[in-house]
């Protein structure tokens, strides 16, 4: 099962849980919002908005470095998700900024990068 999106995982688990009740055991995906501006936000607001996080939101955009403070936000929810029984793997999702492809994969890479612990922007 893919596009899981669930901020801290609470969710996610009591849905995994059920899932192994009923003997079943395919792997989640659980979806990672990545965001680092408006636009980014915007886009994410049309598909997710009720499991947006609004302060959360708040703070990455207020932040000194909303670039800095997505990802970190990012590699936070992720690792949460991970660490539910059943979650093999997050799907990072949205435009991740509006500064263009390229850039957007950059910030992509650096949440991939942190979440398995490289790191290195």
């Amino acid at each position: 099962m893919t596009q899981v999106f669930d901020l801290d995982g609470t969710r996610l688990a009591a849905m995994a849980a059920r899932a192994r009740a009923a003997d079943v055991t395919i792997p989640l995906i659980a979806g990672v919002a990545v965001y680092t501006d408006e636009r980014s936000v915007e886009v994410l607001q049309n598909f997710l908005s009720p499991h947006l996080d609004r302060e959360q939101v708040k703070r990455v955009l207020a932040a000194p470095d909303p670039v800095a403070a997505g990802i970190a936000a990012a590699v936070a929810e992720a690792r949460a998700l991970l660490a539910v029984d059943g979650v093999v793997g997050v799907n990072l999702s949205g435009p991740a900024s509006d500064r263009g492809e390229v850039f957007a994969a950059q910030v992509e890479a650096a949440v991939g990068r942190e979440i398995i612990g490289d790191g290195t922007r």
